[in-house]
C-alpha cells in the first residue's frame, strides 16, 4: 500500500512539474520575444550579412515583411532601431527593436507611437534625442492635426520621455517631413517637396532657410545629412532619373553651397520608387526603401500556396527596406572632383 501511495505521489508531482515547465515555455520562456518563431538574433545590424555595392533586402522576414517598411534609423551605439510601417493608405506607425544583453528583441510599436500617425524617426548624433514627424494634437487638443509637425522624445535611462513639439520656429500649418540632424545641431527637413535647413544657436532653432537652387527643383524630399554636413542624400523625381523617385547625393563646397546633385546610379536606383535614405551611425551603410518588385518569372508555374508566399514576401511592390555599402558616396565625390 505504501508503495502504491508513493508511486501515486511521484506521478502527481511529475505532472505538476510538467505543467509548470509548459507554462514557463508558453508564457515566459524568453525575455526577448513574444513568439516562438522569432529567431535568436545577435550582433550589429541584427546579425545580417553586410551588403556590397549592390543593394540587398535588409532583414527579410525580420523587418521586411512585404508591407510598407521605410525610414530606418539606428542609435549611435547600435542597440536600438526605429522604422516605419504602414498600409496602402499610408497610415504610419513607428516600430522599435532593441538589443539587451546582446540579443535583439522582436519588433514592437514604439512606446510613444500607435495612437496617431507618426513617421520619419531620426536619431540625433549623440543618441539622446529621437526626432519624428506626427499628426498628433498640440497642447490640450484631442483631435489629430491635418498636417505633420516635428516632435521629439528624449532618452531617460532605458526609457523615452513623452513627445514634445519642436515649436513654431520650424513647425507651421504646412506639412513638415523627414527630419535629419547634424552633429552641429543643424536640422534638415522637407516642406512641400522643398528642402530646408534650420541652424541651432543659443539653444533654439533659427528661421528655416531654403537650400540653394542646385538642390531644390520642387521635387525633393527625405533629406539625410552627414554628421559633419559634408554630404546630403535625398530623393527626387527630377527629370533624368531611372524611374519614380531616385536617390541623389550632393556635396558641400568650400563656399558653403551645395554641389549639383548626382544621381546615385542604376546600381542603387531602380525603375520603381527609391526613397527615404539613411546613413548608418558608423557611416558604413546606406539604408533606403524601394518599390522594386520581384522578377515576374518567379510567379510562373506556382501553386496557390506558393503564390501567397510571394505576395507576402518583400519586394511585392510595396516599400521594402534595402541596404547598400556606403562606399558609393566616396565614388560619387571623386567623380565630382574629377570634373
Amino acid at each position: 500500500m505504501f508503495k502504491v501511495v508513493m508511486s501515486f505521489k511521484r506521478c502527481v508531482w511529475s505532472r505538476f512539474i510538467l505543467v509548470v515547465i509548459s507554462m514557463f515555455l508558453f508564457f515566459g520562456g524568453s525575455n526577448h520575444c513574444g513568439s516562438t518563431d522569432w529567431p535568436l538574433l545577435k550582433g550589429d545590424y541584427l546579425g545580417q550579412k553586410p551588403p556590397g555595392p549592390i543593394p540587398e533586402v535588409f532583414g527579410p522576414g525580420i523587418i521586411s515583411h512585404g508591407f510598407h517598411e521605410l525610414r530606418l534609423t539606428i542609435s549611435p551605439d547600435g542597440n536600438e532601431m526605429f522604422y516605419v510601417t504602414s498600409d496602402k493608405r499610408w497610415y504610419y506607425t513607428i516600430i522599435r527593436l532593441k538589443r539587451d544583453h546582446g540579443i535583439w528583441s522582436e519588433p514592437e510599436v514604439a512606446p510613444f507611437s500607435g495612437k496617431y500617425q507618426d513617421t520619419s524617426p531620426s536619431f540625433s548624433p549623440d543618441g539622446k534625442r529621437l526626432y519624428f514627424c506626427s499628426k498628433r494634437p498640440v497642447r490640450d487638443r484631442t483631435e489629430s492635426r491635418e498636417d505633420f509637425d516635428i516632435w521629439y522624445v528624449e532618452k531617460s535611462g532605458r526609457s523615452w520621455t513623452e513627445p514634445v513639439n519642436l515649436g513654431h520656429a520650424i513647425n507651421d500649418r504646412r506639412d513638415v517631413w523627414d527630419v535629419s540632424v547634424s552633429s552641429h545641431g543643424s536640422m534638415y527637413f522637407e516642406v512641400n517637396d522643398t528642402l530646408y535647413v534650420s541652424r541651432f544657436k543659443d539653444k533654439t532653432y533659427s528661421v528655416p532657410v531654403r537650400l540653394n537652387n542646385g538642390i531644390n527643383t520642387g521635387h525633393e524630399s527625405s533629406p539625410c545629412i552627414a554628421p559633419d554636413e559634408s554630404c546630403l542624400l535625398f530623393q527626387s523625381t527630377r527629370p533624368g532619373g531611372y524611374g519614380g523617385n531616385d536617390l541623389y547625393a550632393s556635396f558641400k563646397g568650400d563656399d558653403g553651397l551645395w554641389s549639383e546633385p548626382i544621381n546615385m546610379g542604376e546600381s542603387v536606383n531602380s525603375a520603381s520608387h527609391d526613397f527615404g535614405p539613411r546613413i548608418s551611425p558608423d557611416g558604413a551603410y546606406i539604408f533606403f526603401s524601394s518599390g522594386r518588385p520581384l522578377e515576374s518569372s518567379l510567379f510562373q508555374n506556382k501553386t496557390y500556396g506558393e503564390l501567397l508566399k510571394l505576395y507576402r514576401h518583400p519586394q511585392n511592390g510595396h516599400g521594402t527596406l534595402f541596404w547598400v555599402d556606403a562606399g558609393i558616396i566616396e565614388v560619387l565625390k571623386n567623380r565630382l572632383d574629377d570634373k
